[in-house]
């Protein structure tokens, strides 16, 4: 016998009094999440039915409910790799998505911190874009990116301090998630940085006018500061 499940998830089978190994069908996009009261009655996966199920023994007239069956189909985390030209943690004007950065997907093992505890389960590589795709089973993640020589994190608004110890050679700051089966998670971007080259030369200007001619010469032993600006464009404490 079979049966098809309806709306509620229900499904009815009329058998004669006997033995019976109770299993349901694969179904594209869906895994198995056995549930407590299944055994492996199926380890070979025979006629491409899953694994976990029901051995049971039925009398005349028996009913036996409550044989559940579980299912999950696996969530997406996404986000953007950016380069943020301002470091100011934000995308804004101007930054663009940036290739070739590596994001990872640790479960976690309890604590929210990435450290050895915790099992590289995915990982996935921006693209032009900058997009990265995780595909995940439910369950709760630690997310994080892998540094790259030249390149500093300035940490999106949205991260937190997931990775104090820099566990892995990934950066500092990502995402600690849970995800629902068939869960889309999305918007969660990192942000990068170069750094900038701030350079010119200092000269002795002989006629005193302020532009550099004939006979300037540059000048060894001065020293030359860089002040973060606090917003009012003036030097001051």
């Amino acid at each position: 016998a079979s049966d098809v499940t309806g709306g509620d998830g229900r499904y009815d089978l009329t058998l004669d009094p006997g033995s019976y190994i109770i299993v349901e069908g694969t179904r594209d996009g869906w895994f198995e999440s056995p549930d407590d009261d299944t055994t492996n009655v199926n380890p070979g996966g025979l006629l491409g039915r899953e694994n976990f199920g029901y051995l049971i023994t039925l009398d005349s007239g028996e009913t036996e409910s409550n044989n559940d069956f579980a299912n999950f189909q696996q969530a997406t985390k996404t986000g953007t790799k950016y380069e943020d030209l301002d470091a100011d943690g934000s995308r804004d004007g101007g930054d663009t998505g940036e290739s070739g950065f590596t994001i990872y997907a640790y479960e976690d093992d309890g604590d929210g911190t990435l450290d050895a505890g915790d099992t590289l389960v995915a990982s996935d590589v921006t693209g032009g874009d900058g997009r990265y795709d995780l595909t995940l089973d439910p369950g709760t993640y630690i997310i994080v990116e892998g540094t790259r020589d030249g390149w500093f994190e300035s940490p999106d608004d949205d991260t937190t301090n997931v990775n104090p110890s820099g566990f892995g050679g990934a950066e500092n700051s990502g995402y600690l998630i849970t995800l629902d089966s068939g869960e889309v998670d999305s918007g969660n971007d990192f942000a990068n940085f170069q750094q900038a080259t701030k350079t010119g030369p200092k000269y002795e200007d002989l006629d005193a006018d302020g532009s550099r001619d004939g006979g300037d010469t540059g000048e060894a032993g001065f020293t030359i500061f860089a002040y973060a600006d606090d917003g009012d464009g003036t030097l001051d404490a």
